[in-house]
């Protein structure tokens, strides 16, 4: 316990994580700042200084850094933990990108050729990330580079795995997951159009319920035929 309550705003540390919180790039390293709390323990600190001496090196070796996507998926990935929910295109190409950013940054403190590591106590807080290859691999099949539904998939059921192999992977946070599988699901609902393969089809003729995300209704190929 730090004595007195105020400490920190005493010797000014509330004003360094607030700073350290403008320049974050995504809310989850603002959420991540705000856990932020002073530590006299030297071990600790000591760590930190080290991580942080080494992370200077790195802008200052002018070696590119991947810090091109960090979305914050955690609201819509819980979202489709629900029973008949599934991933939307945009959520999914968030999703792809943020991957790449991973893969970028496990790849930049992986050991060279010799096993000899650059920044090893930045390479330390990577251990256990996973960039999950096969979820990435399937969204690159199903998008194309802008992020749209790719028109060239050769059956409409081809990429309606995408949401199996984010629970499969625990990619979907387990708190989220209760009372869904995926046998449970409704039938999913696949068109020309691809439009419809985010939701469930709850109309016998897929009408409104299908055209949430686009403003024309095309045949469904999942209803009886009209």
């Amino acid at each position: 316990m730090i004595y007195p309550s105020n400490f920190e705003n005493k010797i000014g540390f509330d004003v360094v994580r607030h700073e350290i919180a403008k320049r974050c790039i995504s809310p989850m390293g603002v959420a991540w700042c705000e856990k932020m709390q002073f530590s006299s323990r030297h071990n600790q600190v000591k760590a930190w200084l080290t991580q942080v001496n080494e992370f200077v090196g790195i802008i200052e070796s002018k070696r590119e850094f991947p810090l091109n996507y960090f979305f914050d998926l955690r609201t819509p990935l819980r979202s489709i933990a629900a029973p008949g929910t599934w991933i939307t295109a945009e959520h999914l190409y968030d999703l792809q990108r943020s991957l790449a950013t991973i893969a970028g940054i496990i790849a930049f403190f992986r050991p060279d050729d010799e096993g000899r590591m650059s920044y090893p106590a930045l390479a330390q807080l990577t251990a256990g990330m996973q960039a999950f290859p096969q979820i990435s691999a399937e969204a690159q099949r199903v998008l194309d580079k802008f992020g749209n539904i790719s028109m060239t998939l050769t059956h409409p059921h081809d990429f309606l795995e995408i949401d199996t192999l984010l629970e499969k992977n625990k990619v979907i946070p387990e708190a989220a997951k209760t009372g869904c599988s995926t046998a449970t699901r409704p039938p999913r609902c696949a068109t020309d159009a691809w439009y419809c393969l985010y939701r469930p089809c709850t109309s016998a003729r897929c009408t409104a319920s299908c055209t949430t995300r686009v403003p024309v209704a095309r045949p469904c190929l999942s209803s009886p035929k009209r």
